[in-house]
């Protein structure tokens, strides 16, 4: 039930902030797509006709570093607005270098330790192929869920990052000793409507005109909701916020 109280909790949160998740998604997108009409426009004009492996490459890297950017912008920008109050400058979002270089750093540890741990899972995994391709479904199934609740726990120290009040992973872990059924409540929640926005992706794409536009909003917002859920489990298991 406490599960379903934070999830509750962060959806809220973005409803009752929808006129700064839009000032966080619009401009940001925007931006990404200046970018991107900038990056073909200039390697292609500089290839004349076309472009050669190499300009692709060059042109592909400064795309995916210029999205990268904006969403660890995003990311830590309404971490601070809903934690700190940070709400950034005119339209556009708080964007503080420091924090985001933070944010980046503690992402990849957190990435490299969920990487240390599937390798045990690994393991089973190649043992329990011997027992039939279903053996091996329903075994993947609950390593996914296993690394996914491990990650839920620890992923305090991001928004930790994002204010500038970084955490360690022995005081993450720590924080979110005995929360462990609200986290994998809030582990298959995510992954249930996860599931059906991918189930409902066709059927909103193929909405004339704003069918794809509509789709990116949809998933801008869903994935607001999922910054939010890890902000609302910072707030309440490191500050002590209450779920109102």
């Amino acid at each position: 039930m406490h599960g379903f109280i934070i999830f509750k909790h962060s959806v809220v949160m973005v409803l009752r902030n929808f006129p700064q998740v839009l000032k966080t998604i619009l401009p940001l997108s925007a931006i990404g797509a200046l970018w991107v009409l900038g990056v073909v426009g200039f390697f292609g004009s500089a290839a004349g006709k076309a472009m050669s492996s190499v300009q692709i490459e060059l042109s592909a890297g400064a795309i995916v570093l210029m999205f990268f950017t904006l969403l660890v912008w995003g990311i830590t920008a309404w971490h601070r607005y809903v934690l700190l109050e940070d709400r950034g400058l005119f339209f556009l979002p708080a964007f503080r270098i420091g924090p985001m270089m933070s944010y980046v750093a503690h992402f990849l540890l957190l990435c490299l330790l969920m990487i240390v741990s599937v390798i045990p899972f690994g393991i089973f995994l190649t043992i329990g192929s011997a027992a039939g391709p279903m053996m091996m479904v329903v075994m993947m199934f609950f390593i996914v869920i296993g690394v996914t609740f491990c990650f839920y726990r620890l992923v305090i120290i991001l928004p930790a990052a994002a204010i500038g009040k970084p955490l360690k992973i022995k005081e993450a872990w720590g924080l979110t000793t005995g929360a462990e059924t609200a986290i994998l409540v809030l582990v298959l929640l995510s992954s249930l409507v996860s599931l059906l926005l991918e189930r409902s992706a066709d059927s909103i794409a193929a909405i004339p005109v704003l069918g794809l536009p509509l789709f990116l909003f949809v998933q801008g917002v869903w994935g607001m909701v999922q910054v939010s859920v890890i902000t609302t489990l910072y707030g309440h298991y490191v500050e002590g916020r209450p779920l109102s």
